[in-house]
C-alpha cells in the first residue's frame, strides 16, 4: 500500500509534492492504487451493492476533469488534485459513514432513476451521484459541487429522502 489518509479523511498527496509542486504521474498512480483498493465491491448505505467500479474509465472520470474522462489520459492537463484527494469521500459518503442528505431524482416519468448524495461537515457540497436500479447502484459522478448548485440543483429537484448524522 503506497497511500495514507490524512486527518481530515482526504487522500494523502504529501509523497507527490516535489519542491516546485506535484509530481502529477505519482498522484496519478497512487490515485489508482487507491480507487482499485478501496473503492471496489462498495454497498450503500441502504445494503445495495454499486456495480460497475472495476474499469479504466470510470476511475478516469471520478479523478480528472470534467470532459476529460476519454482513453487518451494526459496526467500533466487532466487529473485534478482536490478529485484525487477526495477520493476516500466517495466510499465514506456511500456507505453512510459521514454527514449526508440523501435525495432521490426522478425522471419524467416519474420514476427515481438517480440519487443525489450531498455530504455536510467540513466537506460540505461534495456530491456524489448515483444511478440507481432496482437492485443495485451505479456511480455516475463525485465531485465538489458547491452551495450554490446544491441550492440551485439538487435540492429543488429532489426529493430529501433520508438524512444521516454520524459526527459527534
Amino acid at each position: 500500500m503506497d497511500y495514507w489518509i490524512d486527518k481530515y479523511g482526504h487522500l494523502d498527496l504529501s509523497s507527490c509534492y516535489m519542491r516546485m509542486g506535484y509530481d502529477m504521474f505519482k498522484v496519478m498512480n497512487v490515485s489508482h492504487e487507491y480507487y482499485f483498493a478501496e473503492l471496489q465491491n462498495l454497498v450503500a448505505w441502504d445494503g445495495l451493492p454499486i456495480r460497475g467500479m472495476n474499469s479504466e474509465a470510470k476511475w478516469r472520470h471520478l479523478i480528472c476533469k470534467h470532459g476529460h474522462d476519454g482513453p487518451e489520459i494526459n496526467p500533466i492537463r487532466d487529473i485534478e488534485l482536490e478529485r484525487v484527494k477526495l477520493l476516500p469521500l466517495i466510499k465514506k459518503t456511500i456507505s453512510g459513514l459521514g454527514d449526508i442528505d440523501i435525495y432521490w431524482q426522478t425522471n419524467k416519468k416519474g420514476n427515481t432513476d438517480k440519487i443525489e448524495i450531498v455530504v455536510s461537515g467540513s466537506d460540505a457540497d461534495y456530491l456524489v451521484s448515483l444511478g440507481y436500479f432496482d437492485d443495485h447502484y451505479v456511480l455516475r459522478s463525485a465531485y465538489h459541487a458547491g452551495d450554490a448548485y446544491i441550492r440551485k440543483k439538487v435540492i429543488p429537484r429532489g426529493t430529501l429522502v433520508k438524512r444521516i448524522r454520524n459526527s459527534a
